[in-house]
C-alpha cells in the first residue's frame, strides 16, 4: 500500500499476473459474454477466453505496430462484459498512450465495463494508469513482481481497484495466495526499492548492449517498451 501509494483495501495478492487474470474472468465472464482484448497479446488471455467460453472481439495490429483505437471504440457497448488490455502489449512490446487508453476506459465506464490493464511490464516503461483506478470505477491493474523485480518463478502478483471490485476478486482467491518464501521475499524487495531500481537499469543495459550489437550485425530489430 505504501510502496503504490494506493489504500490497502484496493489490492488484492494473486500467485502471478495469470491468476490474476483468471480472477478477473472468473468475476466477470460467463458462456457467450464477448469480451474485448488484443491480438497477438499474452497467451493466458486467450488460453482463459476459451476456459470460460466467452466471445472474444480482437483487435490487431497493422504492419507498423499500430492500433486503430477509433475502431475499438466502436465496439464499446453495452454487450461487452469486460475489456482487457495488456500495456505494454507481449509480445509485440508496444505502448498505448494514456491518452488513448483513457478515452477507451472512459467509455467503458459509461457502460458499467470492467477495463482490466496489464501492467506487468511497467517497470520498464514511464506509463502507468494506477492513479486513475481514483477516477474510474471500472478500472483494474494487473501487475506482477516477476519482470521489474526479476522475481518470476516466486509466483507473486497483484490487482489493483477500487474497494468494492477489490473486494469480490478477494473472494475469488485461494486459501494461501502466495507461498511463504515469496512473502518473504516481497518483504525485502519493498523495503529494499534500490534493489528493484539496480535489476531494472542492469536489464535495460543489457538490452541497450544487444540492440547495439544487432545494430553493427545489420539486424533488423523492434525497441519495445519492456525487457525484451
Amino acid at each position: 500500500s505504501k510502496y503504490l501509494g494506493v489504500n490497502k483495501n484496493s489490492i488484492v495478492i494473486t500467485g502471478g499476473a495469470d491468476l490474476a487474470i483468471k480472477n478477473c474472468f472468473e468475476l466477470f465472464v460467463k458462456p457467450k459474454s464477448k469480451i474485448i482484448t488484443l491480438t497477438p497479446s499474452f497467451a493466458m488471455i486467450d488460453i482463459y477466453s476459451k476456459l470460460f467460453q466467452s466471445k472474444p472481439i480482437n483487435f490487431g495490429y497493422d504492419k507498423n505496430l499500430k492500433l486503430d483505437i477509433k475502431k475499438i471504440k466502436k465496439k464499446i457497448n453495452k454487450s461487452v462484459k469486460m475489456i482487457m488490455i495488456s500495456n505494454p502489449n507481449n509480445p509485440t512490446g508496444t505502448l498505448i498512450s494514456k491518452k488513448d487508453m483513457i478515452s477507451m476506459i472512459s467509455k467503458a465506464n459509461k457502460y458499467n465495463i470492467p477495463f482490466i490493464v496489464d501492467e506487468v511490464y511497467y517497470g520498464f516503461c514511464t506509463l502507468s494508469l494506477i492513479n486513475e483506478i481514483k477516477n474510474y470505477k471500472n478500472l483494474i491493474i494487473i501487475r506482477t513482481f516477476s519482470k521489474s523485480s526479476g522475481l518470476a518463478a516466486l509466483r507473486a502478483g497483484y490487482i489493483v481497484a477500487n474497494k468494492s471490485i477489490a473486494n469480490l476478486l478477494f473472494k475469488l482467491k485461494p486459501m494461501y495466495e502466495i507461498n511463504s518464501i515469496a512473502a518473504l521475499a516481497l518483504n525485502y524487495i519493498l523495503k529494499n526499492k534500490n534493489l528493484e531500481k539496480k535489476y531494472i537499469d542492469d536489464v535495460k543495459r543489457g538490452k541497450k548492449f544487444l540492440l547495439e550489437s544487432l545494430k553493427d550485425l545489420n539486424i533488423k530489430y523492434l525497441n519495445t517498451h519492456t525487457n525484451f
